[in-house]
């Protein structure tokens, strides 16, 4: 059974087709960031949550398997892999290599820290989209949210050029008041052709705003400025009017608005998923570390793909039952996310931003 004009569009009850899978292929991580890693945290090197045990993780062959099922029931043939931090577990550019020669376009999304030993081998393997998340340039704003060495992100970023990728976006959490810091930033990234997506935090996994913390400071008085209420409409609205920056169509870059710099061919996104949803547009679902298939990040309702994959069935039995999977949680798929409001139990390190 292969993908042809007879393939059944999967769609929600609202209409939206979905045509887009995130997997995340570990909940591990060599980072541990305020925003995603947060259980019980006083600094950015505390508190890591725990991870699962290996054997409750998908293999590569069952990813394998639900990205071939969701492609020949359904059509779909995007997939994003996350993690934790994907490239913490071993051989996935070979899961890339596999996906990429059954014709799926792929993408990823890393801290960039392991991407300097990796990245020629991702490019040989077909990946065709890079995400490194990177909130600032400063090393010691870039420890105190990560606990991490910003030097080995920067590396991961010019071993991404080198190695030929054209499509690399830099997703940053936005810090509330620093514009001339965003101006910055946006600078470094024109310079190296980099597409910059500035982001929302979300509460998800029940940890409160780390916005407004000292961890985004580099501990002056006027980098904690005005960070209790920021409001990220105000800031896409400053750097907009400071930078001169014009309104754009949707690049291919994911959800959010788009601009690009009157004195280059710089993007700059913002991603507003709490201040300004955009769930009329969403065509995702996403796959967990442990083979949970979400119909939405904000909302706990699940299909337990991974125990229709461990039960004594052949093949294609287990397709059908993959695909019966894929049409539930469609159909589970809310209007929006609802503020996040029931998103208290997901683990965003599992889940993939």
């Amino acid at each position: 059974e292969r993908w042809d004009e007879k393939t059944r569009v999967l769609a929600d009850k609202f209409g939206r087709t979905i045509s887009y899978i995130r997997v995340s292929v570990t909940d591990r991580c060599n980072l541990n960031c305020l925003y995603c890693s947060n259980a019980g945290r006083k600094g950015a090197a505390q508190g890591r949550e725990s991870n699962l045990p290996r054997s409750e993780i998908l293999t590569f062959e069952e990813i394998f398997f639900v990205a071939e099922t969701a492609r020949d029931k359904f059509g779909i043939e995007n997939i994003r892999l996350t993690g934790g931090e994907p490239l913490a577990r071993r051989g996935l550019a070979g899961l890339i290599k596999r996906l990429t020669a059954e014709g799926f376009r792929v993408g990823l999304t890393t801290n960039g820290t392991l991407l300097e030993r990796e990245a020629s081998n991702l490019k040989s393997a077909g990946l065709s989209r890079l995400n490194i998340s990177l909130d600032t340039l400063s090393p010691e704003i870039y420890r105190n949210i990560t606990g991490g060495d910003i030097s080995l992100a920067m590396a991961g970023v010019e071993a991404a050029r080198s190695s030929g990728f054209k499509e690399i976006t830099v997703n940053a959490v936005a810090r509330g008041g620093d514009y001339d810091d965003a101006a910055r930033f946006l600078a470094w990234a024109a310079r190296r052709r980099l597409a910059v997506k500035f982001i929302e935090e979300m509460p998800i996994g029940g940890g409160k705003s780390v916005c407004g913390s000292d961890a985004f400071s580099d501990g002056s008085v006027d980098a904690r400025a005005g960070r209790e209420a920021f409001d990220f409409g105000a800031f896409e609205n400053e750097l907009v009017k400071a930078l001169g920056l014009i309104s754009a169509d949707n690049p291919g870059f994911g959800p959010g608005r788009y601009y690009r710099s009157g004195g280059s061919d710089a993007v700059v996104g913002f991603v507003a998923a709490l201040s300004k949803p955009f769930c009329e547009k969403c065509n995702r679902v996403r796959l967990t570390a442990d083979g949970k298939l979400l119909p939405c990040l904000g909302h706990p309702d699940f299909a337990d793909i991974k125990k229709i994959l461990r039960m004594n069935l052949c093949d294609a039995k287990k397709r059908e039952a993959v695909g019966e999977a894929f049409e539930h949680v469609a159909a589970k798929k809310p209007k929006n996310h609802d503020d996040f409001a029931k998103a208290a139990d997901i683990r965003m390190v599992s889940v993939g931003g």
